[in-house]
């Protein structure tokens, strides 16, 4: 299995979003797309409590980046067939 690893541009400081897209390298179709949000401050596990199945976390990134964001503009249209 290939690792990949990704350079943050300078900058990028608190919570991001990472767009991941995978394309065929035969005609370069959309094969897979994900999008995450990141915390440029990394998890603290819990190394001392974890078990075979589960490693808690002490402390998160930080995300409250998110609870800035605006609410969406959405627009819907539906036709039957």
């Amino acid at each position: 299995m290939a690792e990949l690893t990704v350079e943050l541009p300078g900058g990028v400081i608190g919570t991001y979003f990472l767009e991941l897209v995978l394309r065929s390298s035969a005609d370069g179709a959309v094969v897979s797309r994900n999008v995450y949000w990141l915390s440029t401050k990394a998890d603290l596990l819990d190394l001392e409590h974890t078990t075979r199945q589960y490693t808690p976390t002490a402390e998160s990134g930080d995300m409250r980046g998110l609870e800035r964001l605006g609410a969406p503009e959405l627009a819907v249209t539906a036709a039957c067939t």
